[in-house]
């Protein structure tokens, strides 16, 4: 056997394999160099009902990732003198308005690497623009070059300026300048009904209100047309062999070498230990550079890695239940490693093992026993496992990221649980609403929230296709909101100048939240940025 055909098998064993732990329904995987494509493939279901393989031309939803595309034509204007990065927004989208510290203007630059200070936005309707409009009415000023924020609204009006400018939808534009040019003759540059047929159906959890752990049951997600520069690009593994050797080849045939160069720089860090550059993410990987983005989507995950120096890269793109990035990223990774090793002619790595969610690598750092004034439980490390022992019941628990956890338990499911730590020890553990300090805690164990608050606290929801709910609750003497969906993080709000107007996280971050609609003391309507969500009834 060639080692090209133990790469080719070992990535497919392992998209296989990734897709029998989480309950993803299907994928599709792309290896290229920068001659030609190495490998694609497409493993599970396209549609789970119907029993619709996964095919190399089987379209998904690009999400996140394609906002190269836009950056790759404001590029191309910038070649024929039509625009510069330090132009003002609203020098090319004159009716773009929004309030900001010192009246600094938003500028192309800082949208291309998510410095604008703009809120993170949704996709609230089918047009826009609306949305883009609307944040002229904002109550928290943006503070355009400050800080990194990730904003789909701020590359919303990147795309509107381009309309404007060019007098075509933006479908038009990147078909004309992008996909005909590349000959990615299956990919489209909008979502839509029409070409809903050639889509894998994606999939969320089935219970949208908690996160979402291995084994629980997916639905089919939310179909919404998409026309926007956020993540409007739907396409398949054989296009995406066209578009990475693009990157390898340095922009070829789209932009000059000299942009290429421009848009992979280092430009800001994304707390996350990466850095971005214009519409792609700068990700270490032992040692070795390379370019890329995620995309998540209502029912679809992707990712795209590329290793320019190196001369090869991988995509890979699911029709995935909730937000399993980290997954998409799994695959890419093993496929950038497998090409590597081949190129240099040393041994392949063997396929990862297999996740045991069951093991947790922290277990001996949490046990404990954790008591709050209503409940309380004892956390076991056995074997790498933690264990939790409450009312003579054991549950082992499921790792999620370290010092957080899944609970598999009907008591317990809705939200995951925290670890906190003071100087490296485990001292708590926080679920939801409660507080549970261990043995180790030294620190106050009464707090007090103003009483308003108490009546912020719930579960508010939207027909919203992407973050459908949110849960507020008091903890300590916080007021915090968490959004299933998004991995069950946490931010506590910090009231702002506003009666009942609350910033997310510190002050770096431009989200904020609105309650009103106040009946028998309990609000009945939460404005997340500038969308719409109401209280549920409890139950």
């Amino acid at each position: 056997m060639s080692a090209l055909q133990t790469v080719r098998d070992r990535i497919d064993a392992y998209c296989r394999q990734r897709l029998e732990e989480s309950g993803i329904p299907g994928c599709s995987v792309l290896l290229t160099d920068r001659e030609e494509t190495l490998h694609e493939a497409g493993h599970g279901f396209a549609d789970l009902a119907a029993k619709k393989p996964v095919t190399t031309e089987t379209l998904f939803e690009y999400g996140s990732a394609s906002k190269i595309f836009t950056v790759i034509t404001v590029f191309q204007l910038c070649e024929q003198g039509r625009l510069n990065l330090d132009d003002p927004l609203t020098e090319h989208l004159t009716w773009f308005e929004v309030p900001t510290v010192g009246d600094r203007p938003v500028t192309i630059r800082q949208i291309l690497c998510h410095m604008s200070g703009l809120v993170v936005g949704c996709d609230c309707a089918p047009n826009t623009r609306r949305g883009v409009w609307d944040v002229r009415h904002t109550p928290v000023p943006a503070r355009p070059g400050e800080h990194h924020h990730y904003s789909n609204l701020a590359f919303e009006a990147l795309g509107y300026m381009l309309e404007d400018m060019l007098g075509q939808t933006l479908e038009q534009i990147l078909r004309s300048r992008i996909l005909e040019p590349m000959g990615m003759r299956h990919s489209t540059a909008a979502v839509t009904n029409a070409v809903r047929p050639r889509m894998a159906v994606g999939y969320n959890p089935l219970f949208d209100e908690r996160p979402r752990k291995p084994g629980d049951p997916i639905a089919p997600a939310p179909f919404h047309e998409l026309r926007s520069a956020c993540g409007s690009i739907a396409t398949c593994a054989t296009d995406l062999g066209l578009w990475v050797r693009m990157f390898l080849n340095r922009g070829r045939g789209l932009i000059s070498e000299a942009s290429f160069e421009e848009i992979i720089k280092p430009r800001t860090p994304t707390g996350t230990g990466a850095m971005y550059g214009y519409g792609l993410r700068l990700r270490d990987l032992e040692g070795g550079g390379t370019i890329g983005h995620t995309g998540g989507m209502v029912g679809y995950a992707s990712d795209t890695m590329i290793d320019v120096e190196g001369g090869v890269g991988a995509a890979t793109l699911l029709n995935a239940p909730g937000p399993v990035d980290w997954i998409a990223t799994d695959i890419v990774k093993y496929g950038v490693r497998l090409l590597r090793a081949l190129r240099a002619g040393e041994e392949l790595p063997p396929v990862p093992a297999p996740l045991d969610p069951e093991i947790f690598p922290h277990a001996e750092e949490c046990a404990g026993s954790y008591r709050s004034q209503s409940r309380s439980f004892d956390l076991i490390a056995e074997g790498g496992r933690l264990i939790m022992v409450h009312e003579g019941g054991r549950t082992p628990l499921l790792n999620d990221i370290r010092d957080r956890v899944w609970i598999p338990h009907p008591d317990w499911e809705n939200q995951l649980m925290h670890f906190e730590r003071e100087d490296g020890e485990v001292v708590a553990a926080t679920h939801g609403p409660d507080f549970y300090p261990n043995q180790r805690y030294t620190g106050p164990t009464e707090f007090e929230c103003p009483a308003e608050w108490r009546g912020f606290t719930g579960l508010y929801r939207s027909f919203l296709p992407w973050d459908t709910n949110f849960h507020v609750f008091t903890r300590r003497d916080q007021l915090i909101i968490v959004a299933p969906r998004c991995f069950g993080r946490e931010q506590p709000l910090r009231p702002l100048h506003e009666p009942n107007l609350f910033g997310l996280g510190d002050e770096t971050n431009p989200e904020w939240v609105r309650f009103d609609t106040v009946i028998n003391g309990q609000a009945h309507r939460a404005t997340l940025s500038g969308v719409d969500y109401h209280r549920m009834p409890p139950g």
